[in-house]
C-alpha cells in the first residue's frame, strides 16, 4: 500500500426533496447547460444493497452534475424501505449527506475506518462494482462513500 491513502474527493452527495429541480437550479446558478445533468432512477439498477447490515430495497432519483472535477449528486428518496438518504432527510432536511472519495485501497480503507469506530451504513455490489457508505459522524462529522478498486478504475479516479 502506498502512503497516499486518499487519492481524490470526487463527489458531494446532497439529499434533497426534488433532485431534478435542485440540479436544474444548480445549473442555472452557475451557467451550466441543463444537458450536463445525468439522471439515474435506482428502480432500474440491479445492485443488491444492505442498509445497516440488512438487505433492503429502496429507490432514489439521482441527478448528477459533473463540473470542475467533482460530481454534485442530488439525491431524492422515492420509495421503498428506509435508506440513509431518507433517514438523513427526515432528521436534517436537505443538505450534504456524504462525500465520495477515491482511495488507494478500498478494503484497507474500510478496515481502517472500522478500527476508529465507523459504522457501515450502506453496502452494494454486483459482479463488476461495489461501494459502501462509512459513517464517521461521531468521530469527524462525515459520512464517506467509497468505491471499490474496480469501480474506481472504471470511473477513472
Amino acid at each position: 500500500m502506498s502512503n497516499k491513502r486518499l487519492k481524490k474527493v470526487f463527489q458531494l452527495g446532497i439529499v434533497v426533496a426534488d433532485a431534478k429541480s435542485a440540479a436544474e437550479n444548480f445549473c442555472q446558478l452557475f451557467d451550466l447547460p441543463l444537458t450536463s445533468i445525468q439522471y439515474a432512477d435506482t428502480h432500474q439498477s440491479h445492485i443488491p444493497m444492505k442498509y445497516k447490515g440488512r438487505s433492503t430495497t429502496s429507490y432514489n432519483l439521482i441527478a448528477i452534475v459533473p463540473t470542475e472535477g467533482i460530481e454534485f449528486e442530488f439525491i431524492q428518496y422515492v420509495d421503498g424501505d428506509t435508506n440513509s438518504q431518507k433517514e438523513y432527510f427526515d432528521q436534517c432536511g436537505a443538505g450534504i449527506q456524504h462525500i465520495g472519495i477515491a482511495t488507494d485501497d478500498y478494503t484497507a480503507t474500510i478496515n481502517r475506518m472500522q478500527q476508529i469506530g465507523a459504522e457501515t451504513l450502506i453496502e452494494g455490489s454486483n459482479e463488476t462494482m461495489g461501494y459502501c457508505y462509512m459513517d464517521l459522524r461521531s468521530q469527524m462529522g462525515l459520512i464517506f462513500e467509497l468505491y471499490s478498486d474496480q469501480l474506481t478504475k472504471i470511473k477513472g479516479l
